[in-house]
């Protein structure tokens, strides 16, 4: 069966890939101007999406959640191989705090990852963020690739106001000076977060026929273990709670 987004939702899928396409770029312009931001391209351990699952907790925090998800599974559907979609069955089952995505220590669908993943964690934002994260301020990083650099310890947070120093002439970058750290380039996603906020007074309620067509492509792009996910996106929306999931045989 081949599973087309409902109308509106397609709407949406359509401008979020366009809005991630323009972040990415903004991106790979701080990752070729910051050096302090380097071991983030190649992330050595998964440590942050190991420790807090970004799209677990996405359905509070995002209005685009279904379009997100609508994106994560199409890509798991056209792209996981059958042992792919029994690691993610095990990961689901397993209760853990990693995102079900981590595939020993890499992000299984990274280039479709949703906006809670994909804006951490060298953005800064000088808008009112409706929630999103504090405006004009950052969480300093206390994965064990970067904490030492910036003074930190594993685990610990700490966050920080910020004064700019400079505007970078090629795009969207503001050189910050950090405690315990010399001064470092910051994505400012302003732009991006005022973009996701108009959209987002917009986006009205998920309806019920929307969601159902999200689960039907959890289920089918799951494969054998497709109940699994299903299961796990609607504990996401909210939908299944205090539900025991039972391994399927062979798993």
């Amino acid at each position: 069966m081949c599973y087309h987004a409902p109308v509106g939702v397609a709407e949406n899928i359509a401008w979020l890939r366009g809005l991630y396409a323009r972040f990415d770029e903004d991106v790979k312009l701080l990752h070729r101007v910051e050096n302090a931001w380097l071991p983030c391209k190649k992330c050595p351990d998964g440590h942050c999406c190991g420790r807090n699952s970004f799209i677990s907790l996405q359905r509070r925090s995002n209005p685009f959640a279904l379009e997100d998800w609508w994106l994560m599974l199409d890509f798991v559907r056209r792209n996981f191989s059958a042992e792919d979609k029994k690691q993610l069955a095990r990961n689901i089952i397993s209760k853990r705090a990693a995102c079900i995505f981590l595939f020993k220590n890499r992000c299984s669908l990274y280039t479709d990852r949703p906006w809670g993943s994909r804006i951490h964690p060298y953005v800064i934002n000088f808008s009112e963020s409706g929630g999103l994260f504090p405006e004009g301020k950052i969480a300093l990083p206390s994965c064990p690739a970067l904490a030492a650099s910036f003074g930190l310890k594993i685990d610990e947070e700490v966050i920080q106001s910020l004064e700019v120093m400079e505007r970078h002439r090629e795009g969207p970058l503001v050189r910050v000076k950090l405690k315990k750290h010399k001064p470092v380039w910051l994505l400012d996603a302003s732009e991006h977060v005022r973009e996701y906020a108009r959209l987002a007074e917009r986006r009205g309620p998920v309806k019920k026929e929307d969601l159902e067509s999200l689960l039907a492509l959890a289920e089918e792009a799951g494969g054998e273990y497709g109940g699994l996910l299903r299961i796990y996106v609607e504990m996401v929306f909210g939908l299944r709670r205090n539900v025991t999931i039972i391994p399927p045989p062979g798993l």
